[in-house]
């Protein structure tokens, strides 16, 4: 499970309760989460820490962030 350092804005969408874990987990599985309205639709963009890759995920619904553990 990978660990996701997140904005308060994030954090107010999902459960904290699924993504913490110790802050001992970097390199490939730290994480960087932000959330912002792209076309009126609220999006994601997670960083990996260590080789910058970025994962882009558009038009998210409450559902989607009810179940965000499961879609990483």
């Amino acid at each position: 499970m990978p660990y996701i350092g997140c904005t308060q804005k994030l954090l107010a969408e999902i459960k904290p309760a699924q993504i913490l874990e110790p802050a001992d987990k970097r390199g490939l599985q730290g994480w960087h989460g932000n959330i912002f309205r792209f076309f009126r639709r609220k999006s994601v963009l997670l960083v990996n820490d260590e080789t910058r890759f970025a994962v882009f995920m558009p038009g998210l619904v409450k559902r989607d962030f009810m179940d965000f553990d499961k879609e990483l």
